[in-house]
């Protein structure tokens, strides 16, 4: 059966210290727990990946039932190009065999050097959908809104939910063959949906 990818990728460098960081995880539990209620849950499958001066997958792609997630360290200087490199890699690497994947990007946009490396390595991976909440105080969302305009404070993290769950029928595969007939063809880019009488 193919699987439903979901990559969460959240910066864990010195300056998510504290309340940021705090709150990314209790939003990330919140996230997993919406994932463990659909009905389609067997079809979910989860990935955690941090980023500050390395970065690191916490986990490999793994049931959503069975996922423990750990105490979010962190430390260090934010590198999101080279995070964003990894995580499409990662989301590249199963594509023919699975769903487009999911990607939440937990951020405060803070980041040492360009990104340019990492928003190509994303535009090359065919996502079903991409959402980034920002953290922290004074967030840099200008830079978060490069990866895709589907981006958020944190505290508006109930409303990112409800949106997210909008574009769920990639869950069900009978609904996802009529897709662009009936649905028209959503990118998670710049967060619109076109049709063909468009």
């Amino acid at each position: 059966m193919p699987r439903l990818p979901i990559y969460i990728l959240v910066q864990t460098s010195q300056s998510m210290r504290g309340k940021p960081i705090e709150t990314v995880q209790k939003c990330v539990q919140r996230l997993l727990q919406e994932l463990r209620g659909e009905s389609a849950t067997a079809l979910a499958w989860m990935s955690v990946i941090t980023y500050a001066d390395e970065v690191a997958q916490i986990f490999p792609l793994t049931e959503v039932q069975d996922v423990m997630l750990p105490v979010l360290e962190v430390g260090g200087q934010a590198d999101i190009d080279k995070a964003l490199q990894k995580v499409a890699e990662c989301a590249a690497q199963g594509q023919r065999r699975n769903y487009p994947p999911i990607l939440w990007i937990f951020s405060n946009g803070v980041c040492f050097g360009g990104i340019e490396n990492g928003l190509n390595a994303l535009q090359m991976v065919e996502w079903g959908y991409i959402g980034v909440v920002c953290a922290g105080e004074n967030p840099k969302i200008s830079l978060l809104q490069q990866i895709t305009k589907n981006t958020n404070p944190i505290e508006n993290f109930d409303d990112c939910l409800k949106h997210f769950a909008d574009y769920r029928w990639w869950w069900h595969p009978h609904v996802r063959d009529d897709w662009h007939a009936d649905w028209g063809i959503y990118d998670p880019f710049s967060d619109t949906v076109t049709y063909d009488n468009d």
